[in-house]
C-alpha cells in the first residue's frame, strides 16, 4: 500500500474523529498528524503502532498501513482474539483471514486455508474440501511451490520437525505407521532425487522442541512479480484438540506490494495436476535451454 498515509486519514475520517481529537488520545501533536497524512513525514514505527491502537483498526487494515510505511508486523496484527474455538469456528477465522494462512491440526493435516493462500500456492479446489485432509507434507511438495520457494529445504525440514513432534509414532522411514506410509505412497511417485531429499532431511531433522505457538520461521516466494519474504507465525486456537495457524505475514513493505500484485492478477503458473512433486530444477532448466 503506497498510500499507507492516505489510508490513515481515510480510516480516522470514517471513523469520525477529528485531527486533534486523536492527537489527544495518542498524545503527538495535530501538526504531526498533519504531516504524517499529507505524506510529508513518516512516523516512527513505536508512533505509528501506537496510532493504530488508538483508531482500533481491524487486522488487515493495520497490516496494509504498517507494512505499507515499511515496517513490520507486530503481535497485534497476527494474533486471533479468540483462545480454544470450536473446530468450526476456528476453520471460519482462518479462511477468512486477508493474509495466506493455514489450519492444521497435531498431525499437519491441512483442515481449512485462506483464500489469499490458495491463490498464491495455487493448490487445486479438491485441497479445500473439508474431507481432504492433506498432510502439509504433501503440499510441499507441489511441483508450483517446490519451484516458486527460495528455502524449499528450510520450509520442509520446518514441516518435518513439526510433523515428527505432532506424530511421536512416525518417526522411522523404514517402519512407517499408517499416517506416514500414506504419505510415503504419494511422494514416491515423484522425481526420484527429489525423494531422495526428503528422505535425507527426514533422517537429519529432529522433531520440533518448545512452544509451538508463537514461534516464526521464513518463507521466501519468488513469483513473476518479484520475491515475497514472509515471516509465518503459528498461533494455536485451540490446545484441546491442538489446532494450529500458519500465519504468513510480508515481512516488509516490498513484500506487501508485490503480494498484492500477486493476488490480484490472474496465476502465472498453472498447476501440474499430474505429479505432486516439484520439478528437479535442473532438469526443468535443462528443458527449458533445449
Amino acid at each position: 500500500m503506497p498510500d499507507w498515509n492516505k489510508e490513515l486519514r481515510s480510516v480516522r475520517e470514517r471513523l469520525g474523529m477529528s485531527r486533534e481529537e486523536l492527537a489527544d488520545r495518542s498524545g503527538l501533536s495535530a501538526a504531526s498528524l498533519r504531516s504524517y497524512e499529507a505524506g510529508r513525514r513518516r512516523p516512527t514505527r513505536e508512533h505509528l503502532s501506537h496510532l493504530l491502537e488508538c483508531l482500533q483498526l481491524d487486522a488487515g487494515s493495520r497490516a496494509a498501513i504498517l507494512t505499507g510505511a515499511g515496517f513490520a508486523l507486530d503481535s497485534a496484527v497476527v494474533r486471533f482474539p479468540e483462545r480454544n474455538v470450536p473446530p468450526r469456528e476456528a476453520m471460519r477465522l482462518v479462511r477468512g483471514r486477508p493474509l495466506p494462512a493455514f489450519l492444521v491440526n497435531a498431525r499437519a493435516e491441512i483442515l481449512a486455508i485462506s483464500a489469499p493462500a490458495w491463490r498464491l500456492l495455487e493448490l487445486p479446489d479438491q485441497d479445500l474440501k473439508p474431507s481432504a485432509r492433506r498432510s502439509i507434507l504433501l503440499a510441499m511438495t507441489r511441483r508450483t511451490i517446490g519451484t516458486w520457494a527460495a528455502n524449499w529445504e528450510q520450509l520442509l525440514a520446518t514441516v518435518i520437525g513439526l510433523v515428527k513432534a505432532g506424530v511421536p509414532d512416525e518417526q522411522s522411514l523404514d517402519t512407517p505407521g499408517p499416517y506416514l506410509n500414506a504419505v510415503l505412497n504419494e511422494l514416491v511417485r515423484g522425481d526420484a532425487a527429489l525423494m531422495t531429499r526428503f528422505v535425507e532431511l527426514w533422517d537429519a531433522t529432529p522433531p520440533f522442541r518448545g512452544r509451538m505457538s508463537g514461534h516464526m520461521y521464513p518463507a521466501v516466494w519468488n513469483t513473476p512479480a518479484g520475491t515475497i519474504r514472509f515471516n509465518c507465525l503459528i498461533g494455536c486456537l485451540n490446545t484441546e484438540v491442538g489446532l494450529y495457524a500458519h500465519l504468513w505475514i510480508p515481512a516488509d513493505a516490498k513484500s506487501h506490494l508485490v503480494l498484492e500484485e500477486v493476488l490480484g492478477g490472474p496465476p502465472a503458473v498453472q498447476p501440474d495436476r499430474n505429479t505432486n512433486l516439484p520439478t528437479n530444477p535442473v532438469r526443468r532448466r535443462a528443458r527449458e535451454q533445449a
